[in-house]
């Protein structure tokens, strides 16, 4: 047998040549030791097998972030545009996830901290989902117009952001394991109560619930599929794999979309406020400039009946004088 020992090292990613006769059966035995989280995902290549089955993860993976760089950026155009405070949520939510899938992919490992295995380990994970969460119920609450719309679902709504920091300050810490995986079910609660929430008011024209339901009840079904394979219900598949990206990119693609359609349709509306508003000032201009007019004339006609009356009574006074 072939032994390949591994010295301490901080590499990302480490290669192990093994020689195999055609047609042969192994064991391969791997032991790992480490005072941090660890993944080790296991690969057996070569190189033509390689080549040709990385392009479409890389093709997937660059989709992935494309679109999440695209949301992020229209999102501050809006801002620039609107200054609207749930565009930033929006965008604060937009850029944990892109942390959270850098973090997953290794990218932040390989290319920022290397050697620093927290970046891809669960705790690192755990805190940049929490607090994309705790920006998505903020952008939530001003989306939905809560306060208006649904007020008997803010206080639960702080509730699930009082239980997300605990969760962040616990992970902090060290009192909350970083091995422990409660983060999906969480999530399909949260999107679950958003998506109620959206039920309640999709008759109300001042939100787009309906689109936004349109996009969440892919992203539940994703999300399930995730949970089920992380709890052992389901085996590997490309379904399993890209779940939990998929239903990322479907959420924020779709949060994005509506976002833009109610802030559409709040601009036009503004736009509309603004010409009634104008329409409205260039009446009551016309009405005081009509009204300075009238009392013009009025004023001369008075000028006018009031000389003749002078020239009458001198002419009268004259006559009594002859």
């Amino acid at each position: 047998p072939e032994i390949h020992p591994v010295h301490p090292t901080t590499d990302h990613g480490r290669i192990s040549p093994i020689t195999l006769e055609s047609g042969a059966t192994i064991k391969l035995l791997i032991r790992a030791d480490s005072t941090d989280a660890i993944r080790i995902p296991i690969q057996i290549w070569n190189r033509e097998a390689y080549l040709f089955g990385i392009g479409a993860p890389i093709r997937a993976e660059g989709l992935v972030y494309g679109l999440l760089f695209a949301a992020l950026l229209n999102n501050l155009l809006f801002f620039i545009r609107l200054k609207k405070k749930n565009s930033l949520f929006f965008m604060g939510m937009v850029a944990m996830v892109i942390f959270y899938q850098a973090a997953h992919d290794g990218i932040i490992q390989a290319y920022v901290w290397p050697g620093f295995l927290a970046w891809s380990g669960g705790a690192f994970l755990r805190v940049t989902l929490s607090i994309g969460m705790l920006f998505l119920l903020a952008h939530s609450r001003e989306f939905l117009l809560l306060d208006n719309l649904l007020p008997a679902l803010v206080k639960p709504v702080k509730i699930l952001m009082a239980i997300w920091a605990i969760i962040i300050i616990g992970t902090l810490t060290g009192i909350l394991p970083a091995h422990w995986s409660f983060a999906g079910l969480l999530a399909i609660a949260v999107i679950g109560a958003l998506a109620g929430a959206a039920h309640k008011i999709r008759k109300n024209p001042r939100v787009q619930a309906k689109l936004l339901a349109f996009f969440l009840v892919p992203t539940l079904v994703l999300i399930v599929f995730h949970v089920a394979y992380q709890l052992g219900l389901l085996g590997p598949s490309i379904i399993t794999h890209y779940a939990m990206s998929t239903a990322m990119v479907i959420f924020l693609f779709g949060l994005s979309i509506t976002e833009t359609a109610r802030l559409i349709r709040v601009s036009k509306n503004e736009s509309r406020h603004a010409v009634d508003a104008l329409a409205t000032q260039r009446k009551a201009a016309d009405y005081l400039f009509a009204e300075v007019a009238r009392r013009t004339r009025d004023y001369k006609r008075k000028e006018r009946e009031a000389q003749v009356a002078r020239k009458e009574a001198q002419s009268n006074l004259e006559e009594l004088r002859a």
